[in-house]
């Protein structure tokens, strides 16, 4: 046998193995040193006949309700395959929201998939087939915001003997909408109005029309500023009345791992005085703008709510910090780029802030992999606004850090 390898400039190894006969058939392992590996498999080429496809759903889909998905088979000819048979299975895998990760240290949090349905189903005249399931999931989790990742795979067999499959991915929730929100910076400017788009779509990203509603409301901020260790934990686990296998310590973070995020502390402040509230019509393409009034520096939060074609509500939270040269948020650490792209002749604007007191913070600009600027603010004394002219030296990026 022979074998020719050949690595590129990226450290990218490509080769060709060939042996006596010109075929080598099977499983194969490829090791490079120091500890490369990959795995092979080397069958011989079969042109295929016909081909298996999931038509698009006419209908949505829903938790705990029949449905029916509809599966066409037909030979590369044009003509539908009518004789063989047909496996399918569903498999399901749970989707958690985006802020999952700060309470997923006592929520159990499976990743693997689980199948939940098989069968079989029969090729009609025209080549199609259907495959019927009922998606189930628990009722209690429906103020959960979790979804399901549902995926059905029909594998079809003709008379002669050759294999196609077909798979079709969608996921279901107990509320068949959602919605998310962008903004064009990351902070607003005290004293400016602001905006934000909302879009108003299905569980598998298609834009939806419809209506919505909005309400702002400003955030209560605890009256002192903890470090990251010393932030309580969300754990409503620990509130449980006769949980007798709960001690005060479980509502301690460990002084080695905080896993502070400043969205997490956000989230876990409550609403304060409403500062306005409105309408929404979601378009053809599920866009809707939120206009905002001019705000003074602190932390808000922006309430929606819309309601799905079968009745249910759908709602989502969205916290957003307004900056200014004196702010004062009753976070240990907060850094945040206006925008991520700015020209030359124009300011890139941070917002960097503590609110520790006296709190020494050291601001660092780095371009090429070398310190270029290094400067020290401290907390209740410096501006925390943070402007750097961008010149032409810049262009290509360079990156800030806040310590």
């Amino acid at each position: 046998d022979s074998k020719t390898v050949t690595t590129n400039a990226c450290g990218t190894a490509s080769g060709e193995f060939t042996g006596p006969t010109g075929r080598l058939l099977g499983a194969w392992r490829l090791g490079a040193s120091p500890n490369g590996s990959a795995q092979v498999r080397v069958e011989e080429y079969k042109r295929p006949t016909f081909e298996a496809t999931f038509q698009e759903l006419k209908e949505p889909l829903r938790l705990n309700k029949p449905a029916k998905l509809t599966g066409e088979v037909k030979y590369y000819f044009g003509l539908p395959v009518v004789n063989g048979t047909v496996k399918w299975r569903a498999t399901r895998q749970p989707v958690y929201p985006w802020w999952w990760d700060w309470y997923c240290w006592w929520r159990p949090r499976p990743s693997q998939g689980q199948t939940v349905a098989t069968g079989t189903a029969k090729l009609q005249e025209d080549g199609t087939f259907l495959v019927a399931f009922t998606p189930e999931a628990d009722e209690r989790l429906a103020g959960g915001d979790v979804t399901y990742r549902y995926a059905v795979t029909a594998d079809v067999t003709d008379e002669g003997g050759e294999t196609r499959s077909a798979t079709k991915s969608f996921r279901l929730g107990f509320v068949s909408v959602e919605a998310g929100f962008s903004a064009k910076t990351d902070f607003f400017d005290e004293g400016r109005p602001g905006a934000f788009s909302v879009s108003r779509t299905d569980l598998n990203g298609t834009p939806r029309p419809g209506k919505g509603s909005w309400r702002l409301v400003e955030l209560r901020q605890p009256e002192k500023t903890f470090p990251p260790a010393d932030l309580p934990l969300p754990n409503p686990k620990a509130s449980e009345k006769g949980d007798a296998y709960t001690t005060p310590g479980d509502a301690l973070r460990p002084r080695w791992a905080p896993n502070y995020a400043y969205a997490a502390v956000l989230r876990s402040w409550e609403d304060g005085a409403e500062k306005g509230r409105g309408e929404l019509s979601h378009g053809e393409d599920g866009d809707a703008d939120v206009a905002l009034q001019a705000l003074p520096a602190g932390a808000y939060r922006l309430h929606y709510e819309t309601v799905d074609d079968f009745g249910a509500s759908y709602k989502t939270t969205k916290e957003f910090v307004v900056g200014g040269h004196k702010a004062r948020l009753a976070l240990p650490c907060l850094f945040l780029a206006e925008r991520g792209s700015v020209k030359v002749g124009e300011k890139a604007r941070f917002l960097a802030l503590s609110g520790l007191p006296d709190q020494p913070m050291v601001f660092e600009i780095w371009r090429n992999g070398e310190l270029a600027q290094r400067r020290t603010l401290t907390s209740g004394k410096d501006a925390t606004l943070v402007e750097v002219p961008v010149t032409e030296a810049d262009r290509g990026g360079f990156s800030v850090r806040l310590s």
